[in-house]
């Protein structure tokens, strides 16, 4: 990097032109300053460390080392210098939490299941951890909604861990014990999980069954969490509008083309009879998972009889129905302060999870990567991805592009995202089209491959070792196939696709219908242009 610089300054001496690719915007050469490192030798070795006061003791060496060692006594009894014994660090643990810690593990810990007589399922990994993760997955979502109860489940998400039948809020409760809460919903599932101290699984496991089958909803804080949905409408990015914006255009009349986030116009119209009634109808045994890690299996059987052996046992009464693909185009209208535009394309990933070519298209989305034109978490990441390379750094005014996947049971959608200047708009679509078309058409490079695959599992593994993350995998795992894939499993899937395949993948994307969504006060793309391109 330094010689590449180097010489391109010794150009720029020699010429008095300069590369508009490398500089865009400039209009005159940049003028580039030169130090020798021995015009720094003079001030380093002239520099003299600054005395402060209050730091000459003895500074003259007139006195003895007794006279030294004498004072030195004298200002420790001035000066408390030990820790008591509370604070003192022993050279071994305090006896009551030697009594709490768990054993040398004597075997590899390995994934176990088990079934209540209701129908729900118990999936655990004792990996001999001291906090334990808690989760229970539940098989609904958005696309079990109807025109009446649009944004039930966002309301459920937002009203996670308040009052319950034995606390009045479960979320303080999971804090005294030292603990942390999360819920999360989507259109298929909703996750409802604690972290907590091993020591205090069992209060723990009561919080969470509870905050799941037995909250209150008092009026007041129904009425809160609406308002917390209006003001997350309001802050919401643009970005995730448009995402939401592929699946209503693409899934246009069908569950999975439902709205997530409740429309503001919406909201007024929930209750406290929505959520009851959608709870009666989709929270049953059969349709959960509990899932842990940290914990043995068979305590967790054992809790999960005491807490929940008493739901239902009958299968949902409003049956999940499959989505059809439509494509088609949704202009979000918006004129945001930046006046950027943000674009997305999409095409169907048919079978969704159940695709023979899920981990192909994991690889492909890997491969073309992208990001932002600045990087807040530090320079370097994803700067060898296809859509960094050929599209960041090639176009000046190209503010982020970055490839996504959106899978789910019946279907998904492979998507390219991007923000820009709208008056460039047009172009930056007609860049996202020609780089679905080149990943069709195209071999991709063995390096790129290796590069795709490497980043894919390193991503893979390093999220897994997250406690959260690993209990939230065993229970969506189990939720969605049935079982749960290991993980050398996995690597052995990702390692063996091969060029051809993400070229097939790619190749197989683009023959289905396009769908395009747009914010941004975009007014000059036609979406009969942005078919023809594919077509042609």
């Amino acid at each position: 990097m330094i010689s590449r610089l180097f010489q391109h300054s010794r150009r720029l001496e020699t010429s008095s032109t300069f590369s508009a690719y490398e500089y865009p915007l400039r209009t005159s050469a940049p003028y580039i300053t030169k130090t020798l490192s021995t015009e720094l030798q003079s001030t380093a070795t002239d520099y003299v460390p600054t005395k402060r006061p209050n730091e000459n003791f003895d500074d003259s060496q007139n006195f003895s080392e007794d006279k030294r060692q004498e004072i030195l006594q004298s200002q420790k009894k001035i000066l408390v210098t030990e820790l008591d014994s509370k604070h003192k660090i022993e050279s071994s643990a305090p006896t009551d939490l030697q009594k709490k810690l768990l054993p040398i593990p004597k075997k590899v810990p390995e994934v176990q299941l088990s079934t209540l007589s209701n129908g729900l399922r118990i999936i655990s990994l004792e990996n001999y951890s001291q906090v334990t993760a808690l989760g229970l997955i539940c098989d609904f979502g958005s696309r079990y909604e109807d025109d009446h109860n649009t944004g039930v489940n966002h309301l459920m998400e937002t009203l996670a861990f308040h009052s319950t039948s034995s606390f009045t809020s479960a979320s303080e409760r999971i804090m005294e014990l030292g603990g942390m809460c999360v819920a999360n919903s989507s259109r298929e599932q909703t996750l409802y999980c604690v972290d907590i101290l091993r020591n205090n699984v069992e209060d723990g496991m009561k919080v969470l069954c509870e905050s799941v089958i037995a909250p209150r909803f008092e009026e007041e804080e129904v009425e809160l969490g609406k308002s917390i949905m209006g003001m997350q409408w309001d802050e919401m990015s643009l970005e995730l509008k448009v995402a939401e914006g592929l699946m209503i255009g693409g899934f246009k009349g069908s569950q999975l083309g439902r709205e997530y986030f409740c429309p503001p116009e919406n909201i007024a119209a929930l209750n406290v009879n929505s959520i009851h009634s959608f709870r009666s109808a989709h929270l049953t045994a059969p349709r959960m998972v509990l899932s842990a890690t940290g914990i043995s299996h068979d305590q967790l059987h054992s809790l999960a009889e005491k807490h929940l052996s008493h739901m239902p046992s009958f299968d949902s009464v409003h049956p999940k129905i499959s989505s059809l693909y439509t494509g088609g185009y949704l202009n979000l209208p918006s004129n945001p302060e930046d006046g950027l535009a943000r674009l997305a394309l999409g095409f169907e990933i048919k079978k969704g999870w159940n695709s023979p070519d899920l981990v192909t298209a994991c690889v492909l989305q890997t491969l073309l990567g992208g990001g932002n034109s600045f990087s807040a978490g530090g320079p370097g990441k994803g700067m060898y991805s296809r859509l960094y390379r050929e599209i960041l750094i090639r176009h000046f005014w190209v503010e982020s592009a970055e490839a996504a996947t959106h899978f789910h049971s019946e279907s998904g959608l492979f998507c390219l995202h991007g923000s820009c200047p709208k008056y460039k708009a047009r172009d930056l679509l007609k860049v996202l089209a020609d780089h679905f078309i080149k990943a069709a058409v195209t071999l991709p490079s063995e390096e790129e491959v290796i590069r795709a695959k490497n980043m894919l599992k390193c991503n893979v593994l390093t999220q897994l070792e997250s406690r959260l993350v690993g209990m939230e995998d065993l229970g969506r795992q189990l939720l969605t196939y049935g079982k749960r894939e290991s993980q050398e499993e996995m690597l052995e899937k990702i390692d063996s696709v091969t060029a051809e395949d993400i070229r097939r993948v790619g190749e197989n994307i683009v023959k289905g219908t396009v769908t395009l969504s747009v914010a941004g006060d975009v007014t000059d793309i036609s979406m009969d242009e942005v078919k023809h391109w594919f077509q042609g």
